[in-house]
Order: C-alpha cells, then structure tokens, then sequence
C-alpha cells in the first residue's frame, strides 16, 4: 500500500464531485453494499473466493452510473467485473441497478482506483 508523503500531494486522476445522498438513498446504498461493494482500502482481495469462481476480472475505472459495467456483466457472465467511481450518485445508482438484476459477477468500489489497485494481486 502506498504511505503518504507530506511532502508530496496525492496524484489524482480525477476532481472529487461527493455529495451527500438522500436518506432513503444511503440506506440503500448501505443495505445493497453488504453484498456488492468493496472497499477502496484494505488487504489484498482473494477475488475467486470473493466470486466463489475462478474467472477473468475486468476493472473498470470511471464507472459514472454505471451502464458500461453492467451491460459487460450481463453480455459476458463468464467475466467477473469490479467498477470503481468517486461519484456518490454514481456508485448509488450503480449499486441499485446491480441489486435489481441480482448480478453475481459486478462488485463496485466508491473510491480512488489508483488506492484500490494496491488490493489487487498482479
């Protein structure tokens, strides 16, 4: 994992756009990512026990809300798919989207991809 350095600022590849979710929303976002969303931080992920299968994993980076990510889950099952996105209202609306088609291969990560890519094995 990466340690900060004071004396250097974080290397950024996107303009944070947070903001807060309505209350019924976060309940479902915090409902839904039990199941499908995984943390930016972390040890490194055991991805075949984490999909209870050992497939290729794409990751896909910028998910916005999320079409791209679950259009590819949908068209190749064989492929397991983890998106990652600083968008609050782009994860939500992810999250909802992936709980309503009951995908089992999509996980979704609201955060840094350069932070989270320290979870992932080579």
């Amino acid at each position: 994992m990466t340690v900060p350095d004071e004396r250097y600022p974080p290397v950024r590849t996107f303009k944070p756009r947070r903001r807060s979710l309505a209350p019924a929303r976060a309940a479902m976002v915090e409902r839904l990512a039990e199941h499908w969303a995984l943390d930016q931080d972390g040890s490194m992920l055991d991805l075949p026990a984490m999909f209870g299968r050992d497939a290729p994993v794409v990751l896909d980076i910028g998910i916005g809300l999320g079409d791209t990510m679950i259009a590819m889950a949908q068209a190749q099952p064989e492929l397991d798919v983890i998106g990652v996105d600083v968008h609050t209202p782009g994860f939500a609306t992810s999250l909802a989207r992936i709980g309503e088609l009951g995908l089992t291969n999509v996980r979704v990560v609201h955060g840094d991809a350069l932070e989270f890519v320290d979870r992932l094995a080579a």
